[in-house]
């Protein structure tokens, strides 16, 4: 998850470097002097854990999640309870009636997996969808910012090595974010085709 996000912002820095470096190409061929690049760098990790709407969206989720676990682990009790009182019942059951009553047991169980499968996806789809949201709303704020300060490139901080913290704009776009986003939207992305 953490790996494709950084493929997105990777690319979205890659597009915005791409577009400006094309007018720059531009003025070059047509004989025009190329301007000095103006670089800022973002870390758009700690933009997350410092957003207060993506942080009350996780804990909500978190919620949710431990909500389901509570649930889970009371079903996961009756489904041992119901395992343990088979195994007694072997010996006193006829052989086709206890297959039979193996074979529903086991149907419980993978229904029980089937629905922590799905209730994880969810959960992750939910996080993902909000991280979707404040990011969509962090490369605005990086766009505005470059705007405003003539920026010519903003690279996040996890591609880079050494950085002077003059170049650093991660507080200013934390501080509008917070000030634009108070709340994010806990639902799942629609489904696509492709499942």
């Amino acid at each position: 998850m953490v790996a494709s996000i950084r493929r997105l912002i990777a690319l979205a820095v890659l597009s915005l470097t791409v577009m400006e470096g094309m007018a720059f190409a531009q003025e070059a061929e047509e004989g025009g002097p190329l301007p000095p690049a103006v670089i800022a760098v973002v870390d758009v990790q700690a933009i997350l854990r410092g957003s207060t709407a993506f942080q009350a969206a996780v804990e909500k989720i978190r919620s949710q999640e431990q909500g389901y676990r509570d649930q889970i682990s009371g079903r996961e009790d009756e489904l041992r309870k119901a395992q343990d009182e088979l195994r007694r019942q072997r010996t006193i059951l006829a052989p086709d009636v206890y297959t039979q009553r193996e074979t529903e047991f086991q149907q419980q169980v993978e229904s029980l997996q089937r629905e922590v499968l799905t209730r994880n996806r969810e959960l992750s789809q939910i996080r993902g969808n909000a991280e979707r949201q404040v990011l969509k709303e962090v490369f605005e704020i990086v766009r505005e910012i470059a705007e405003e300060r003539g920026l010519t490139m903003v690279v996040d901080s996890s591609m880079t090595i050494v950085v002077n913290n003059r170049f650093a704009i991660s507080n200013e776009v934390l501080k509008r974010l917070n000030e634009r986003v108070k709340s994010i939207s806990l639902e799942a992305p629609p489904a696509s085709n492709d499942e």
